[in-house]
């Protein structure tokens, strides 16, 4: 027997016991502090007989430790390619339009906005998509994506109602989800679009109206903020929203007048908001003024805290668990579409058809075929700095994109903020008196 290389132990004087934390298997421990010893005792000896028999079939239980014949980077490369070619679920990212009524600071799809409409071949070629593989699928996710994809509803109304067809002739189970300004959101469209199963709306606000009106106006330079508050507080008892709030430098100081505005409009119940960390993605943005990973991970736990305390819904109880692959970017049966049909690896290429792989409607596969290789074959577990790093199983390597772009740091939150993320769960766990199916008494 041998040690996990994905151990992680922390103190824990609330209980006066050790946090034991294996993020290869997402098993959490409360660890005695002699039985804590013992284990430091068997990881330098490597003699079982250091343990006792129940103290080791729990350690064994929770991967803490493992048969000394097996390789944790073979495991992980199964469960990665497992899940990377997984043709259970087919994930589909669609952009109604790249159009936009917003004229966002940020925005790394400026350069590629546009009025062309999706045409009837375009969804009848995503329709098809479907069809072909409503015979081996049983989870269709569909994610309504832009420019603004409110822009034109009329997409979503027609290929939703083909969606839902197929996926109740074919016991497929269908989610689906908008990330939206909000400025469309009325509660008129709200209603529409939780009658075609649409469980939850992402909108953005980037602080008070003296900030976010700045940073998010129309094209023409009008604001945004009064009408898009109007927006989530008559449509949030209609529609889940979740509230993303765009972070760098030039606005990290002014989250706190959002939440006491939040709390104001008696919101802090009925939405959940969290902090996105703002990157210069296709040359979009000033890098200065973009946080580094470690400084936005600071800043965003601060947020969480200051917004559970407020009553918000916030991340602060967030469990870290085994992920792979990272996004929709290197899984086989994941695609961004375009409203002219092209396939994309990552919603941060859509548009530039130099990053397309391929045509749904007239069947041309042959794009960028060395991109796609390259989404798709990587295996970080194999990469020099990520497969030393206990981290791995919990980011897989991190944004693929930003890997290939060499947009900053790539290693993820999780990184700067692991113990601070368990501890919190564990004080949630206890003081709720709930025995969670991750939790292993040791």
């Amino acid at each position: 027997m041998k040690p996990s290389n994905y151990n992680f132990f922390f103190e824990f004087p609330e209980e006066n016991q050790i946090l034991a934390y294996n993020s290869r298997t997402a098993s959490l421990a409360l660890m005695q502090p002699s039985n804590y010893d013992d284990y430091l005792e068997f990881a330098n000896s490597l003699e079982v007989t250091a343990l006792e028999e129940e103290f080791l079939k729990k350690l064994r239980i929770g991967g803490f430790i493992l048969d000394k014949n097996i390789d944790e980077i073979d495991i992980l490369s199964l469960h990665l390619l497992g899940n990377r070619y997984n043709t259970d679920v087919l994930d589909l990212t669609i952009a109604t339009t790249l159009n936009c009524n917003l004229g966002c600071v940020y925005c790394f799809e400026k350069e590629i906005r546009n009025n062309k409409k999706m045409s009837d071949d375009v969804k009848k070629s995503i329709v098809r998509l479907v069809e072909q593989q409503a015979g081996s699928i049983k989870f269709l996710n569909i994610c309504w994506y832009g420019g603004e994809p409110l822009l034109d509803m009329n997409v979503i109304r027609d290929l939703s109602s083909e969606f839902l067809l197929i996926c109740e002739n074919n016991q497929i189970k269908y989610n689906a989800s908008i990330v939206t300004n909000g400025y469309k959101l009325t509660p008129d469209i709200a209603s529409e679009l939780v009658e075609f199963k649409v469980s939850f709306a992402q909108v953005t606000l980037d602080g008070p109206d003296y900030i976010h009106d700045t940073r998010r106006p129309l094209i023409g330079g009008q604001p945004t903020f009064d009408r898009i508050l109007m927006n989530i507080e008559n449509s949030c008892d209609i529609i889940p929203i979740s509230l993303r709030i765009n972070t760098d430098n030039s606005n990290k100081a002014d989250m706190d007048s959002l939440l006491e505005l939040i709390v104001n409009k008696n919101l802090g119940s009925k939405i959940g908001v969290y902090l996105a960390q703002v990157k210069n993605e296709n040359d979009c943005y000033n890098t200065s003024t973009c946080m580094a990973t470690s400084d936005f991970t600071n800043t965003a736990d601060e947020f969480e805290e200051k917004a559970y305390k407020l009553g918000i819904g916030s991340n602060i109880y967030q469990y870290p668990k085994l992920t792979g692959p990272y996004c929709g970017a290197d899984c086989a049966n994941s695609y961004v579409i375009d409203p002219e049909g092209y396939l994309y690896n990552c919603w941060a290429e859509i548009g530039d058809i130099s990053k397309s792989f391929g045509n749904l409607v007239d069947y041309n596969f042959e794009g960028n075929t060395l991109l796609k290789l390259n989404y798709m074959l990587y295996q970080p577990q194999q990469n020099e700095n990520c497969k030393e790093c206990k981290h791995l199983p919990l980011c897989m390597g991190g944004c693929p994109f930003e890997r290939i772009n060499n947009v900053g740091d790539n290693c993820t939150a999780i990184k700067y903020n692991l113990e601070k993320k368990i501890k919190n769960h564990a004080r949630f766990v206890i003081e709720n008196q709930k025995e969670l199916k991750e939790t292993v008494e040791l």
